[in-house]
Formats: C-alpha cells, structure tokens, sequence
C-alpha cells in the first residue's frame, strides 16, 4: 500500500513539474476555425479580448493552451505548409529574411506584430457560456489562399497542404470535435 501511495505522488509530481497539454483537457467541446484572413485574424491586438480559462486553444506549435489573442501564430506551425505559403508571400519584399530560421521569424514577428484579433475568442466564451462546458478551439486559418489550398483531395499531402494540415491537427488535438466555423474572406 506504501509503495502504491509512493508511486501515485511521484506521479502526481512529475505531473505538477512537467504538465503534459499536448492533449485536450478532459471534457472540452473543440470546434475548428478554419478559413481566410478574417478568421486568421485582422483585428487589432490592442483591446482584444481578454483569455477565459473556459476556452482553450490548440495552438500552432500543436499544444493545448489557454486561448489568448494571437491564436495564429503560423510560423511556430508543426505543419510546414503554413511557413511554406507564408515564405512564398514575402517574396522579393524582404529577401533579406530568407535565410532566417522558422525560430526566428517567430520572433520577428511576436515583437513587431500588431494584428491578429479576431471573433475565435468571442465564439469560444459565447459557446462556454450558452452550453456550460468548456470549449477547445483549433485555430487552423491562413490569409491570402484559395479555395484550392483547402481541397479535399489533396489530404494525401498531409501538412503540406491546408487541409492535410488541418486533419493532422485535428487528429492531434484529440478530444470531442463539435462542428467547424468557416469564415472566408
């Protein structure tokens, strides 16, 4: 009996010490926010709307987190479509940021960004609130694409493709998916 309450505390320690959140927290209702810019985000990050331990988000690293505007961070993705899109984008623009690491350009960004509030934060209190449950939001968005990017056929890319991407994710985060909000444009 000792030796079982031994085994339960260093589990529990280890657990205190190193929280696991790479799986969705028990019982969350998760909901995919997929689409163009608007749901990626073109709000500005002052003023945004303040997290609520209700609502968490699967971030683009492939974590569970407590939502907290920026949701989209694209090039922290573990999926390589999303560097390769925002790669492409920057073109002959800032040529001098093409041999910057993923790392890096991470960093770039989380200091000089200054949009990226959008209605996720929003949908996610409204949905805790109206169903009395907490809610899982995979933020799995990307400005500037087409219908095309997201085309069911190309889910043999994995995350080479936006929608391949979004199955691995999904598949990722676990847990009981509710429905998907599209927001396009």
């Amino acid at each position: 009996l000792a030796i079982l309450h031994r085994a339960k505390f260093l589990e529990f320690l280890s657990l205190m010490i190193t929280p696991d959140l790479s799986r969705a927290p028990e019982k969350l209702d998760i909901w995919i926010l997929a689409g163009q810019s608007n749901m990626f985000g073109c709000g500005l990050l002052e003023g945004a709307l303040e997290s609520d331990a209700r609502v968490w988000n699967f971030s683009s690293a492939g974590k569970w987190e407590i939502a907290q505007e920026p949701l989209h961070r694209l090039w922290e993705s573990c999926t390589p479509v999303h560097q390769n899109l925002l790669r492409t984008a920057l073109g002959a623009v800032t040529i001098a940021q093409e041999n910057f690491s993923d790392a890096q350009m991470a960093q770039i960004e989380t200091a000089t960004r200054t949009t990226g509030a959008s209605l996720r934060i929003a949908f996610g209190k409204a949905m805790a609130e109206t169903n009395k449950k907490n809610i899982g939001l995979i933020s799995a968005a990307h400005g500037a694409t087409t219908l095309e990017h997201w085309n069911p056929n190309r889910k043999h890319e994995g995350g080479h493709s936006l929608y391949g991407a979004l199955l691995q994710r999904v598949q990722m985060a676990g847990g009981n998916l509710r429905g998907v909000l599209w927001y396009q444009g």
